[in-house]
């Protein structure tokens, strides 16, 4: 912005009504919002610029002062004067002058350079957190990925877990459905067995009967034989 007038700086003629300075301050205000994003040091060293041509030509003191400032010196088109004093004494206000100029403009360098180096440690105070910010969101989602993953490793042995006892219960099951098999097989053996005793017993019952029959028989044909033959 060396080089320019503040009226420049505004874009607005020096004699621009307050309206038209207002105007001129809010459009290119708008303006430096969109360009911050793609130049951010230009748009604060801009910024900087456009709040000094504001403060200034928005108040009608330091409007005043700063027009007499940049107003040009009058041309004499008298015939000089030969005046025999120091070259510094003669000219002590011009140099009155350019120290003021030189100061203020100093001034205004040290001035920019601050905020530059405000903006330059803000902006990387804002790099910082963000990277705090993107550090601290990354370390959420590995942790919810953790607590994700073992959320799903419970489930995952829950289930197994519970197929495993299911096969557990119906092992047994199938243990207890043979054991009975077994003890009913064996029920049922055991009465086979009851029954074919009981069977073969009847039978000799019948056989001992029906030899004791034959011998009664035998015998009373014995004692009838017995008889005939006394006769």
């Amino acid at each position: 912005m060396r080089g320019k007038t503040l009226y420049e700086v505004l874009e607005v003629a020096q004699t621009a009504s307050h309206e038209s300075i207002d105007s001129a301050y809010r459009n290119l205000s708008k303006r430096l919002r969109a360009r911050a994003d793609r130049d951010p040091a230009g748009a604060a060293l801009m910024a900087t610029a456009l709040e000094e041509a504001y403060r200034t030509l928005s108040s009608d003191d330091l409007r005043r002062r700063y027009d007499a400032r940049i107003a040009p010196r009058p041309i004499i088109t008298t015939m000089p004067v030969v005046d025999d004093r120091p070259w510094v004494v003669r000219n002590w206000l011009l140099l009155l002058v350019l120290a003021a100029a030189a100061s203020s403009a100093y001034g205004y360098y040290r001035h920019v350079q601050k905020e530059k180096a405000a903006i330059a440690i803000a902006l990387r105070e804002k790099e910082e957190l963000l990277a705090k910010k993107k550090a601290e969101q990354e370390e959420r989602e590995r942790l919810q990925a953790e607590a994700q993953e073992a959320r799903r490793q419970q489930i995952e042995a829950a289930r197994i877990q519970v197929r495993t006892d299911q096969t557990r219960r119906e092992a047994d099951a199938h243990a207890r459905r043979q054991e009975q098999q077994r003890a009913r097989f064996q029920q049922d053996a055991a009465h086979q067995q009851r029954m074919e005793d009981m069977a073969k017993q009847r039978e000799e019952m019948q056989a001992r009967a029906r030899l004791e029959q034959e011998k009664r028989k035998l015998e009373q044909l014995e004692r009838e034989n017995y008889g005939y033959r006394r006769y």
